[in-house]
């Protein structure tokens, strides 16, 4: 009789990346680059030109909607959920983040120019003008994004950090068509610049700028930028979705590009290592479940138990 044992070493989160991509709709990937296809194709729920995405704690996702000037809902799957918020107060919708008190915040690029605060529930405008107090006028915002602070970029070329509580300025400046922007968990902040194709780094201590990602980096134009669950800067452009580590080293590329980018809800990976103890079983038994559970396809907890099965059957 065979005594088995196993202890299921649980590897780095993954996530799915959600990729807008205007006209032809929503795709998404794991965040190692296998595209898992079109998640929201163009005219669910009215969808014309997809822009912004933010995606709750329990996975629904929201879209702005750039022709049509809607905010819409959608379930984990891509099911249409309804229009969750319309109007002058989100006008030309960008970039969604969610933020302060688990709210929506909106980039309304239209006449208002503004950042509206948004019930994530009801579709409610709390506030339709969150931040307040910069020197610098927000030309058409753009690109946001939460971390230490409120950052946003505009159509006019500025980068504008606010208290992301209050939505009190920090302070502005002019930079070279300055487009998406991610904190690092150690609060450095990564910004794109369309026009000189890099991207800055801004010291989380304060400082000035330096380029990690330099021109030639990649092709085509950049546009959004996210950390990933596995610690790695994605950027998408014009024709693909760039990896970089944190210092700007190139990873690798995948896909065909896309405008605004977010992650799922991040969980850990299980079954990228096993061990085995078998009691009067055979190496060969111990290589072909190690190798069963190692194939990479391994992505929700109840597939191990099913792969364990699988391998106590061999």
């Amino acid at each position: 009789m065979k005594a088995l044992f196993f202890l299921l070493l649980v590897s780095p989160a993954f996530a799915d990346l959600i990729v807008t991509q205007g006209t032809l709709g929503v795709a998404h990937y794991t965040n190692d680059g296998v595209s898992l296809g079109t998640l929201i194709a163009p005219g669910t729920g009215g969808l014309s030109d997809a822009r912004g995405v933010a995606v709750s704690p329990v996975g629904d996702l929201y879209i702005s909607d750039f022709a049509n000037d809607n905010i819409l809902k959608f379930s984990p799957a891509g099911v249409f959920q309804g229009i969750l918020a319309s109007g002058a107060n989100v006008d030309v919708p960008l970039g969604l983040a969610l933020g302060t008190g688990g709210d929506l915040f909106v980039a309304s690029a239209g006449a208002v120019s503004n950042i509206a605060r948004v019930d994530p529930n009801t579709g409610t405008v709390t506030n339709p003008s969150f931040t307040f107090g910069n020197a610098l006028v927000l030309g058409g915002p753009q690109y946001l994004t939460f971390g230490p602070n409120l950052t946003v970029t505009d159509i006019a070329g500025h980068l504008f950090r606010f208290d992301a509580v209050t939505g009190a300025s920090i302070s502005s400046g002019a930079f070279d068509n300055p487009v998406g922007v991610a904190f690092d968990s150690a609060g450095d902040l990564f910004m794109a610049q369309r026009i000189s194709n890099n991207v800055l780094k801004f010291p989380a201590g304060g400082g000035a700028p330096s380029i990690v990602i330099p021109m030639g980096a990649f092709s085509g134009q950049p546009a959004d930028l996210a950390i990933g669950p596995d610690g790695l800067l994605y950027l998408a452009a014009t024709n693909a979705i760039y990896r970089f580590d944190l210092n700007g080293v190139p990873v690798d590329s995948f896909g065909t590009g896309g405008r605004y980018l977010a992650f799922t809800p991040s969980v850990p990976e299980p079954g990228t290592g096993l061990l085995l103890l078998a009691a009067f079983g055979s190496f060969a038994f111990l290589r072909s479940c190690y190798r069963f559970l190692n194939q990479g396809a391994l992505r929700e907890p109840r597939q191990c138990a099913t792969s364990a099965a699988r391998c106590r059957q061999s």
